[in-house]
């Protein structure tokens, strides 16, 4: 549903996506994320343009993804350096993003606005923005200072910090 939801989204900006089986992941062996399309994500011309990531528990989902609008690709070849005989060019030539196949500029507000439509459409819901409260921020803090930002919570394992209250889990 997420990645139908992507799709729609990326038809809006004018960009042709085309959802693909792809392999389940662990499958993909050694490959950089974006040159190898795992189950439900998106390529353009071939090239993957969305990766996502998800953490189920019970009816619950975390979804983690990604959607570049551009990408620096001599900048991706020193991050993650191949073999010296491998060009960064060949290596990459299946790294997709969007502005790569726009025949119109893209920007990042054209691109949330029409992810906020096609979710709001293909979920039939309507979407209200809203800011975080002041107690929401406080537990923000609380959880970035104790937890997240700390190198001892964060090497110690999976420690729930207190979060079972606030409908978070690991």
């Amino acid at each position: 549903m997420i990645a139908e939801i992507l799709r729609e989204a990326l038809d809006r900006c004018g960009l042709a996506a085309e959802l693909v089986a792809g392999q389940p992941r662990g499958e993909q062996g050694r490959a950089v994320c974006f040159t190898a399309p795992a189950q439900h994500e998106l390529l353009i011309a071939g090239c993957k343009v969305a990766g996502s990531a998800q953490k189920r528990r019970g009816a619950a989902f975390l979804q983690h993804g990604s959607l570049p609008l551009t990408l620096d690709l001599s900048l991706l070849q020193r991050l993650l350096p191949g073999a010296p005989v491998e060009a960064a060019a060949a290596r990459f030539e299946a790294v997709g993003w969007l502005q790569r196949f726009s025949a119109r500029p893209l920007d990042r507000d054209l691109i949330e606005a029409a992810l906020v439509k096609s979710f709001a459409d293909l979920l039939r819901v309507r979407l209200v923005s809203s800011t975080p409260t002041a107690g929401e921020l406080a537990e923000a803090e609380r959880l970035c200072t104790e937890c997240y930002g700390n190198p001892a919570w964060t090497l110690r394992g999976p420690d729930r910090c207190g979060t079972e209250s606030a409908g978070i889990g690991d």
